[in-house]
């Protein structure tokens, strides 16, 4: 059975505050940049796969699903105290476009 992620892609726990995770944020904005940029869900996890970082600590391979939950996750945009990785703007086109 897949591990569930206890904090979303992106982001880590120190000292009890949320953060960014340099590598895996990047990795964010760069799963926007693409998507806004007319690539799929499978192209997307087909090259996240070879470039990383992994979504799970176990599984080197991402899937389209994780694609999916990265972009439909509005905490991307600075919600629920966590830190911004993309504009709200950025998130509201992608919604959009999906």
């Amino acid at each position: 059975m897949a591990r569930q992620r206890k904090i979303p892609f992106g982001y880590l726990i120190r000292g009890g505050i949320v953060r960014s995770n340099p590598q895996e944020g990047e990795a964010v904005k760069y799963i926007f940049h693409q998507y806004l940029a007319g690539a799929s869900f499978l192209t997307i996890a087909e090259d996240m796969t070879r470039r990383g970082p992994s979504y799970h600590q176990h599984t080197p391979a991402w899937n389209k699903s994780m694609v999916k939950r990265i972009l439909e996750n509005p905490k991307y945009t600075g919600a629920d105290g966590y830190p911004p990785l993309v504009p709200a703007e950025d998130f509201a086109a992608v919604q959009h476009q999906r």
